[in-house]
């Protein structure tokens, strides 16, 4: 729980929504399948409740030390920055658009890695930006190539949660399955993943 408690902390304070979303949605996903596949039951719900305590007393810490400020990041709090929270994705929807004409424009090779930064401000985006989003930067920079290796780490994720395995490490294979594949989604890190 104090490592829980920590880099709970940590997220929040470094005003992380992405990267506080998909472990949010990556451990609930987890800890769903873990409920329904022990016999403990109450023991799991116990210990969720009190992750959930704890998280809820790390997030008013939080919200108190930053003046409240959090609170209009996540879209909470009434401000302009807040009121467009849904909508907001930094530019991404358009990176993601450009990056998918580059890939229709160079399809079986793309443009070579790093390449696509430049040529995002030519197919419009008025200045060189890097991918906020792997999947589209994979297409982009890597063409089919790029498809493939995605469509692998698809199919590695996939194999391993289909082998027979304790439920602690079907556990395991879920959270950092789907974080891997969640962060990809909002940052472009790959190698990291």
């Amino acid at each position: 729980l104090l490592v829980l408690i920590i880099f709970f902390a940590l997220g929040l304070i470094t005003f992380s929504r992405g990267g506080i979303f998909a472990t949010i949605i990556s451990f609930a996903c987890a800890i769903s399948f873990y409920i329904f596949h022990d016999q403990k039951k109450l023991q799991i719900i116990s210990k969720g409740f009190g992750i959930f305590t704890v998280s809820i007393i790390v997030w008013m810490a939080i919200v108190s030390l930053t003046d409240g400020v959090i609170m209009q990041r996540y879209g909470i709090g009434k401000s302009e920055y807040g009121d467009r929270f849904i909508l907001d994705l930094t530019g991404r929807a358009q990176i993601y658009k450009i990056d998918l004409e580059i890939f229709i424009d160079h399809i079986f090779t793309g443009v070579g890695p790093g390449q696509a930064n430049e040529l995002r401000e030519k197919y419009g985006y008025g200045k060189k930006v890097s991918a906020h989003t792997e999947y589209s930067r994979m297409l982009a920079e890597h063409g089919l190539l790029g498809l493939l290796s995605f469509l692998i780490l698809i199919a590695v994720l996939i194999s391993q949660l289909t082998k027979p395995c304790s439920p602690s490490n079907k556990f395991i294979k879920i959270i950092f399955g789907l974080l891997a594949l969640l962060t990809m989604g909002h940052s472009a890190m790959r190698i990291a993943m």
